[in-house]
């Protein structure tokens, strides 16, 4: 029980201090000239441990700087679909690891797809419905959603009857052509 605590108090505060960018003057002056009196004071295990990491987390807030983290997987997916698309990359490692053999691991790699794109498909519904009903109260992620679609595209050249284009007004021009 007690490592589980700490694990939590840990776990809730991991998300994303950037100690590259720290203050390292004002924590050093925060840390020595903070109040530890109250991490000996009590009588159980449990509130000095609070206490202390309270302390440091407060000292961390005023700091260290936020950032954000890093996902993977965009916003929309649910756990559900990643723990999916993991189940089928595992499946796919080990059938390739036994190529020839129709296996277990072919088999459950076959059945994935079409229910990773399920829930593909009913995830992202979600969050537009989402986004939608939400538009009021939090237009914020309605304005993510619609930046994270404006984002230019990989496409940085295309080669069109012999002619590199670079620029996105002559790649239009030659897909209007083209169609």
């Amino acid at each position: 029980m007690y490592t589980k605590r700490i694990k939590d108090i840990a776990k809730s505060h991991t998300i994303d201090y950037n100690f590259s960018k720290a203050n390292d003057e004002q924590l050093y002056r925060d840390i020595a000239s903070a109040n530890w009196e109250s991490v000996s004071d009590s009588l159980t295990v449990y509130d000095p441990v609070d206490s202390f990491c309270n302390t440091l987390y407060a000292i961390f807030d005023k700091c260290i700087p936020r950032k954000r983290p890093k996902l993977k997987y965009p916003i929309w997916f649910s756990n559900y679909l990643i723990k999916l698309i993991e189940k089928k990359t595992y499946h796919r490692r080990k059938w390739k690891q036994t190529i020839g053999d129709v296996n277990y691991h072919h088999n459950k790699f076959k059945e994935l797809p079409t229910l990773s794109k399920k829930e593909t498909s009913a995830a992202y519904r979600t969050y537009l419905r989402n986004c939608e009903t939400d538009i009021l109260t939090e237009p914020k992620s309605f304005w993510t959603f619609i930046k994270n679609k404006r984002r230019k595209s990989e496409c940085n050249a295309l080669n069109y009857e012999g002619q590199q284009l670079s620029e996105e007004t002559a790649i239009a021009d030659a897909f209007t052509k083209h169609f």
